[in-house]
């Protein structure tokens, strides 16, 4: 819950710190928070090796999760549109959801 929190409050400093030349350290701070969201997928997978019983089931769970891991990961770069450069507001947006 602590790497969710530091990660969506990372994406809130992007989203609501314009994006001026005064304000860049203040931006590249929450790009670097938003990092501490890597943190959830190890828990994820070590709460299914704990919590699930049963070889199988273990197993195509943690193969759905890896899987839908995968899925975001390609879906969200797509959500950052050029021509919003550099405010980006429909992928913090989605980033957030």
């Amino acid at each position: 819950m602590l790497a969710t929190v530091a990660a969506l409050t990372g994406t809130i400093i992007l989203y609501l710190t314009p994006a001026e030349m005064q304000y860049q350290y203040r931006r590249l701070g929450g790009v670097i928070i938003i990092s501490c969201s890597g943190v959830n997928q190890t828990v994820i997978m070590s709460i299914i090796g704990a919590n699930i019983g049963g070889f199988t089931k273990k197993q195509i769970t943690a193969s759905a999760t890896f899987f839908c891991y995968c899925i975001i990961n390609i879906i969200t770069p797509q959500t950052f549109l050029g021509r919003e450069s550099p405010e980006y507001h429909t992928g913090l947006t989605f980033v957030m959801m």
